[in-house]
């Protein structure tokens, strides 16, 4: 714990998120791309550096701050002991966000108990219900693109 408030492999997802940005402006398909969008379980949460080196350093649009009501400050995707955080983000390039027509946190996982969830190790598997509430431990974002929107 290096007492900064972020986790414990801060680094190592920092400098994933500073490759991850290289390869995708620099070598993705032969040269890199523009619109695109970053989603899902980065395990690190908006305030953490490597979140903070995508949104700023590499300036992409934080879709949870820019369309989720509360942004990042009441956003959640992650419950772990009661307490809850955005682990799961989504971020755009600015050609595509400029496509973008909202975006909403689907609490189908989170919430749920663990008792009902997809990990059978701790629980009676009769309990499973094969739908889509419990299906993860993390809650998915989803977001509306229209290309005729600018």
């Amino acid at each position: 714990d290096q007492r900064d408030g972020q986790g414990f492999w801060n680094g190592v997802r920092l400098d994933a998120a500073v490759e991850l940005a290289d390869w995708i402006a620099n070598t993705y398909n032969g040269g890199g791309t523009t619109n695109y969008a970053l989603l899902g379980d980065m395990n690190s949460y908006a305030e953490e550096d490597a979140v903070q080196y995508l949104d700023d350093d590499a300036g992409l649009v934080d879709l949870i701050d820019t369309f989720v009501p509360g942004g990042q400050d009441e956003a959640y995707s992650y419950v772990f002991d009661g307490q809850r955080g955005t682990l799961d983000q989504g971020l755009a390039d600015t050609a595509l966000a400029a496509h973008v027509t909202g975006a909403a946190e689907w609490h189908i996982n989170a919430d749920e108990p663990g008792l009902i969830g997809y990990d059978t190790s701790f629980n009676d598997p009769a309990f499973y219900n094969d739908g889509i509430y419990a299906s993860s431990d993390h809650d998915p974002l989803i977001f509306g693109l229209d290309f005729n929107y600018v």
